[in-house]
């Protein structure tokens, strides 16, 4: 039996009560059984409304399950509110009592729902704020995705990262709740421009010739962003229009530092942020083929140990 076909029996039982507690107090008249007939017949309305038109017509036209469920768990709510406060008003007839008794309803509602209160003010915030979009890669709190969907309750991620590197999918769908953009940062890597900076660090040993790899790597790597860094400009400077945004250098960079270990040849560069992981696959390629070519260039393995890559290990 589907839920439409239960709410019709349910609905049917309502009726025949209804019925049967008019002719009881049509016989015998008592205020208690018309206060029952009145509880009855709002039951009835109510139900009616909420179970047999609204599921029967909405909830069957949302092919989605996700929103079918949101739909069917909102409308059992409303529904229950309804038929609360309708009671109360019926067999209650102190009027400071049923405020009292309204207040306390209010009280437990708000304390058992807060998760779907908080959950619905977040999906509002998402799209009055543009916060993100379907398409947009995002990261909230801990969590990495492309965003697939933005639900009632929830976003739908297709997740990156995890236990892949390179901001690569995962093929895992996240579901988030949108309460989440109340207490965490949305970081949203393709609002507005599709471009971040991206840095790989090659760790040279200390007796290694660093300075002659410096200026080729430099002039490899201008040369294999040549179309992506005017593209990048154009974006950014487009930012700038929307945005306070100070100047930003776009072009690559190569920039040096040493800790106890090694020298670090830091080399910044502009990428797609959906593509960083091929963009940064293709330079630390240039980087070894590179670094082969100088005997006295080291790539520093650990603090004790090196690969001379130019003759072997």
């Amino acid at each position: 039996m589907n839920n439409f076909a239960k709410s019709v029996l349910i609905q049917t039982c309502l009726i025949i009560g209804l019925i049967a507690s008019i002719s009881i107090n049509f016989w015998v008249p008592d205020i208690d059984l018309e206060k029952i007939v009145l509880s009855l017949a709002a039951i009835n309305v109510i139900f009616f409304f909420f179970k047999v038109v609204l599921e029967g017509s909405v909830h069957n036209r949302l092919r989605d399950y996700k929103r079918r469920y949101a739909f069917r768990k909102t409308n059992s709510l409303v529904f229950l509110i309804l038929i609360a406060i309708i009671l109360i008003a019926i067999w209650i007839e102190n009027t400071q009592a049923i405020l009292v008794a309204y207040g306390l309803l209010a009280a437990g509602i708000a304390i058992a729902l807060q998760d779907l209160f908080k959950g619905f003010t977040g999906g509002i915030l998402i799209l009055l704020n543009n916060l993100y979009r379907v398409g947009d890669r995002i990261q909230i709190g801990e969590t990495f995705g492309d965003v697939m969907d933005i639900g009632i309750l929830y976003t739908t991620l297709m997740e990156t990262r995890g236990w892949v590197q390179g901001d690569q999918a995962t093929g895992r769908i996240v579901l988030v709740p949108n309460a989440s953009v109340l207490s965490n940062a949305v970081k949203n890597y393709t609002k507005d421009h599709n471009f971040i900076w991206e840095e790989i660090v090659v760790p040279v040993t200390f007796d290694s010739n660093w300075e002659a790899l410096i200026g080729p790597l430099l002039k490899y790597v201008k040369d294999y962003c040549a179309d992506l860094t005017p593209q990048a400009l154009r974006e950014i400077e487009a930012l700038g229009e929307k945005y306070y945004l100070p100047k930003r250098d776009v072009e690559p960079m190569i920039y040096v530092s040493f800790d106890d270990r090694f020298i670090r040849i830091g080399i910044r560069f502009v990428t797609e942020a959906r593509k960083r992981r091929f963009h940064s696959n293709n330079i630390y390629r240039i980087v070894l083929k590179e670094a082969a070519k100088h005997a006295d260039v080291k790539i520093a393995q650990s603090q004790v140990e090196s690969w001379n890559l130019g003759k072997g290990p």
